[in-house]
């Protein structure tokens, strides 16, 4: 039915503790040989309100192989104050409405933004201004519903925000090796299927321009390298890889712009987040992360002389995570109560194993943690190179 819509049509839909269900609908369709405009709107049945929002870009070829992409954006929605970079855009919703605690805090946002990026063989770097106003939502009652009736831990409150007027300016640069000259949207598909060779910084800094209230910068940098270390002669050779960030910030970073830490969501932990951290995610003003796990295929299982599991194209992965996170302690309400902020309280650290390749498709992780008490068993998508 879809494919007989002109343009790009893509169903929405999420679930949280202030808005309840919503559904709603992204659709763009192109309008001349470089230009595409696109809309989106969004109805939240509990708060019977509307997320709504338009853009038009532009993209053409630049400078030989490269492409230059110009967007605008207005928008009247309801945001995640989290960012989850890890995980499907729909998985916080999913966790809610099983029953577990919603891991994620709303705000109002409406305003604009106008952003221009250039790629070229791997290399990105984008700059760009938003002006917006944030206000805090303080819903009336809170939508208790889940799919399996269990809402045995108490609704949270839904976190305010530092709210007024907003003005962002933005820069970045990034680079991926095999990366193309494509200026991708953002995806929602599940990470770690392979690892990859990247680096990025990206910049952020809060102005007192077009009736900005917070004046703040925000730094962040991240990196994932991938490599074969053993049996490089295998199609499949054992891999080394490591994913670590860190940011700080500056002046009055406003809590809707805190740095997050994911956690593993309904046992799901996909490389790059603490899979002994559950429920609500670590947030921070400063913080650092590091990943690394080593991906031994089938060789320790050959080593004994039970090759099942190589015909099987099982593996072991040897993992090891850890990562700290900063809040000021003029914070409130109190760190780490019901209806706090959540900080790591030191450096969480944490180690284990995976069983990769079940099914072919699946892994499962037995992940320890080693600064206090703590175990879990949770499961993500196959690695394979």
């Amino acid at each position: 039915l879809l494919e007989r819509v002109p343009g790009r049509l893509r169903p929405l839909a999420g679930a949280d503790r202030v808005n309840g269900v919503s559904l709603g609908a992204d659709y763009s369709v192109p309008a001349g040989e470089s230009v595409r405009l696109g809309g989106r709107a969004l109805y939240a049945f509990h708060s019977d309100d509307w997320s709504v929002g338009a853009w038009a870009s532009h993209e053409r070829d630049m400078f030989g192989e490269g492409r230059l992409r110009l967007r605008g954006e207005w928008f009247d929605e309801w945001a995640g104050r989290h960012e989850f970079a890890h995980v499907p855009e729909w998985a916080p919703s999913l966790v809610f409405l099983a029953g577990q605690e919603d891991p994620q805090d709303v705000y109002h946002r409406s305003g604009w933004a106008l952003d221009a990026a250039v790629a070229r063989s791997g290399v990105r770097a984008g700059i760009g201004v938003s002006i917006e106003k944030n206000t805090s939502i303080s819903p009336d009652g809170l939508f208790a519903y889940s799919i399996t009736g269990n809402r045995s831990l108490p609704l949270r409150s839904n976190q305010a925000i530092d709210g007024g007027r907003l003005t962002r300016v933005t820069a970045s640069v990034g680079y991926q090796e095999g990366g193309s000259s494509r200026i991708a949207e953002p995806s929602s598909s599940l990470p770690g299927l392979r690892g990859v060779n990247r680096a990025g910084v990206q910049a952020e800094w809060g102005v007192d321009s077009f009736g900005g209230e917070i004046r703040y910068a925000r730094v962040q940098a991240d990196a994932e390298l991938s490599l074969n270390t053993f049996y490089s002669r295998r199609f499949f050779p054992n891999t080394l890889s490591v994913e670590a960030a860190a940011g700080f910030s500056l002046g009055d970073l406003p809590v809707q712009r805190r740095f997050t830490i994911e956690p593993s969501l309904l046992s799901v932990a996909p490389f790059g987040v603490l899979k002994t951290l559950a429920g609500r995610p670590y947030e921070g003003d400063r913080f650092w992360r590091i990943h690394a796990e080593h991906d031994f295929k089938s060789i320790p299982f050959e080593l004994t002389g039970w090759m099942w599991p190589s015909r099987k194209g099982i593996g072991l992965i040897v993992f090891a995570n850890a990562a700290q996170s900063w809040i000021p302690s003029t914070a409130a309400p109190a760190v780490d109560s019901l209806h706090g902020f959540r900080s790591s309280r030191g450096v969480h650290t944490e180690a284990g194993v995976s069983v990769n390749g079940l099914f072919s498709i699946l892994r499962i992780d037995a992940a320890w943690r080693l600064d206090a008490r703590g175990f879990a068993l949770t499961g993500g998508v196959a690695r394979y190179f």
